[in-house]
């Protein structure tokens, strides 16, 4: 027996063995009333019961050995040394014999009898036992031959003694035969279960090893994210500044093609990521209102230019019945349709690729039709199963020669999946393909307000507290939501966070997960355990790490949902819609609200916006919504709050104050990242993953390497922005 084994062995016999209480009482009862049938007529009453006395002991062995077995079970999910796995085997059959032998004796009394009748019992008894040891206790062996050997021993000592009865040897034999055949059958039940519970184990093994594997790679794709996306914000937040400058017509195309190649390169990074949410179950599809016509419009407009600069064709065929407005999610449709039409033009040398749009009315549902022709390489019979499968192309050689992944028609088929559709291909080798897909045609919806319709809710006037120590991300936030008419409290810090929430109501929390005093996560558990007026109060995370162990923290401390940071004004409001669907106001009352409610003041009369060399989307997102005059002053403020936090973080290690400076790290990347300042966001986050990983060594050429950059991109900004 292997030794590896034995807690699963264990297990598996505690259970078998455990059965409810109230069990015994009809098995012991059924045999003494069969005991007192027997013997009554011939034996004294009194004398009998004296000896039932002995079945005392064999009830305090049955409550040691349940709560014997209890205890093995509690070890299901820690690991059991063997040491203590062979002491409890032991102790099993301490109490089994305990147990048993008064059993027998009492069921054979008399041992020495001069009839066989009255015998009968105490051998029902063992055959009857040994039936069931067969095969409940056959997982271990060594017990099992115990349980067996036990009977086996004392109802061959009864036969011997009562060998002068004619009949007693041939029974005790049968019993002995019948014994032995249990034991052979008990092995092969042993073998069984054997490779039973090592196969589950192999399993379990297989699954741990799959799944950290897959923890893995996830974490990877977050890192990676968050280190591909700062440099590319900040090339598309330039692109787009660099837009509202004087430039020449050849200027504009440049910039045009920069600036959707950036953006393509982004969603090939979002389909990367796409890859593990689809894996794990984590893609949303959010439905909308939109105009079908449009998204396919825009996929062609994406990719005229590649197809231009190949001398080949891209053209649009939308057929007069297919509906302008569906209710769907366009962002993924677009997915889908951009990458069946890259891959059609980087796979077209000569003619052109066509896209066409149906729609088929008839059948259980009406049904959106859209084909990608095109008229290139084509694909062979036998490499067309391997398209829609992960990390495979048709041909090795169309790696070498055309680039890619080989993720695209996989991503895309799951994505399908998720809207109800469907995916197929037609194609001859040498002569082009068509490639199809089938979606689910919903009526738009006729009472979504226009803010829906965008996917931005709006919402009725709110109570919120904020619970955020950062004063830059403080005054985002007041303004972002003010602007809207809501009102809001703020809480500097956690235990401010507690103590509000304890003295007031709010419609919603909006909690920063590292704060001073008492982190978000603490402040949260406390709001939700100390049963006041918040207790249900929708609470949402304010956070910078968004990899799925960060988030599964924030939603096992209680919160509901979570924003990214730097957060953009969309993000923020939809996440708040989210979880506040009686607060939503219609088209009417919307209306409303804006005709009583006068426009905000501008807080400056400057109006040139920042000229930040790295501006990003999120920034963007806060003039567009704000205005010019607010976001120069917010990135004038965030530049004083870098240089504080930079020294601070010198001063901090100077005390060796490792738990603040962990703390203004987070916040200086948070800071940074707003504006765009990305070598600065970098070191703060590796001084960030160097504290908690109390790796100390690393943090003085961290620091340096920090001020050096910091200071250069300070000075940058600076400078455009004068």
């Amino acid at each position: 027996m292997k030794k590896a084994y034995l807690k699963d062995y264990l297990l598996v016999y505690a259970k078998n063995h455990r059965i409810p209480a109230y069990a015994y009482v009809p098995v012991v009862g059924g045999f003494m009333a069969a005991k007192f049938y027997m013997y009554s007529y011939r034996a004294d009453p009194i004398t009998i019961l004296m000896f039932e006395a002995l079945l005392f002991l064999p009830w305090m062995m049955l409550f040691f050995q349940r709560r014997l077995y209890r205890q093995i079970l509690s070890w299901r999910d820690y690991p059991m040394p063997d040491a203590e796995a062979q002491s409890l085997m032991m102790r099993i059959a301490f109490n089994k014999a305990l147990y048993m032998l008064p059993w027998l004796f009492l069921l054979f009394f008399p041992v020495h009898a001069p009839y066989l009748y009255d015998h009968l019992l105490g051998y029902l008894f063992v055959f009857f036992a040994v039936s069931m040891y067969a095969s409940a206790s056959a997982v271990l062996m060594p017990l099992f031959i115990f349980d067996v050997g036990l009977l086996m021993a004392f109802a061959g000592y009864v036969t011997w003694l009562n060998r002068a009865i004619q009949e007693t040897p041939y029974i005790g034999g049968a019993i002995g035969l019948f014994c032995l055949f249990m034991l052979y059958l008990g092995g092969k039940f042993h073998q069984s279960q054997v490779e039973l519970i090592q196969s589950r184990a192999e399993s379990d093994r297989n699954a741990k090893h799959a799944q950290e594997a897959n923890t893995a790679k996830s974490r990877f794709l977050a890192l990676m994210s968050h280190e591909i996306r700062t440099p590319m914000t900040g090339i598309v937040g330039m692109v787009e500044f660099m837009k509202e400058t004087p430039l020449n017509d050849e200027q504009k195309s440049f910039l045009g093609t920069i600036s959707e190649c950036s953006k393509t390169l982004l969603n090939t990074l979002n389909d990367i990521l796409d890859v593990s949410k689809l894996e794990a179950g984590k893609l949303e599809i959010s439905n909308v209102n939109c105009d079908f016509h449009n998204v396919l419009g825009n996929c062609t407009r994406l990719l005229a230019r590649i197809a231009a600069e190949k001398h080949i064709y891209l053209k649009l065929e939308i057929d007069p019945a297919v509906p302008k407005l569906v209710y769907g999610d366009p962002h993924r449709i677009q997915q889908v349709v951009i990458n069946l039409l890259n891959n059609a033009v980087k796979f077209t040398v000569t003619g052109g690729v066509t896209l066409r749009a149906g729609f088929r009315g008839g059948g259980t549902y009406p049904v959106l039709c859209v084909e990608v022709q095109d008229t290139g390489i084509g694909i062979s019979k036998e490499n067309i199963k391997k398209l829609f499968k992960s990390f495979s192309q048709a041909d090795s050689s169309i790696a070498r020669k055309f680039g890619g992944t080989g993720l695209g028609l996989s991503i895309i088929k799951n994505l399908l999946g998720l809207m109800g559709g469907k995916i197929g291909v037609k194609s001859e080798e040498g002569k082009g393909s068509v490639f199809w897909f089938e979606l689910p045609y919903h009526e738009p919806r006729a009472d979504e307000a226009a803010a829906e319709q965008e996917g931005v809710p709006a919402l009725s006037k709110l109570e919120i507290l904020l619970a955020e120590d950062n004063k830059v991300n403080q005054q985002i936030a007041l303004r972002l939501l003010g602007n809207k008419g809501h009102m809001v409290t703020v809480a500097n810090d956690g235990v401010e966070a507690v103590r509000l929430a304890r003295d007031n109501a709010y419609d919603i929390i909006l909690m920063d997960v590292n704060m001073p005093l008492k982190s978000g996560f603490d402040a949260t558990i406390d709001i939700r355990t100390t049963g006041g007026r918040n207790e249900t109060t929708p609470i949402i995370a304010l956070t910078a790490t968004i990899i799925d162990e960060n988030v599964k923290q924030c939603m096992d401390a209680g919160m509901n949902g979570y924003v990214a940071k730097p957060f953009s004004p969309h993000q923020l409001y939809k996440e708040m819609a989210k979880f506040l669907p009686g607060k939503i106001m219609t088209l009417t009352e919307q209306q409303a609200a804006e005709t009583l409610s006068p426009a905000p003041a501008p807080v400056s009369t400057s109006t040139a916006p920042p000229q930040g060399a790295t501006l990003n989307e999120n920034l963007r997102a806060i003039r567009e919504e704000l205005g010019s005059a607010y976001m120069t002053l917010l990135v004038d403020n965030s530049i004083k709050e870098v240089r504080r936090l930079t020294e601070l973080l010198q001063e901090e290690f100077e005390k060796k104050d490792y738990v603040t400076l962990h703390r203004s790290a987070h916040d200086l990347k948070g800071v940074s990242g707003l504006i765009g300042m990305g070598e600065t966001c970098h070191h703060a986050e590796a001084i960030e993953k160097a504290c908690a990983n109390k790796e100390y060594e690393r943090l003085p050429e961290l620091l340096a390497v920090l001020k050096l950059d910091g200071e250069r991109e300070t000075h940058e900004m600076e400078e455009i922005r004068e």
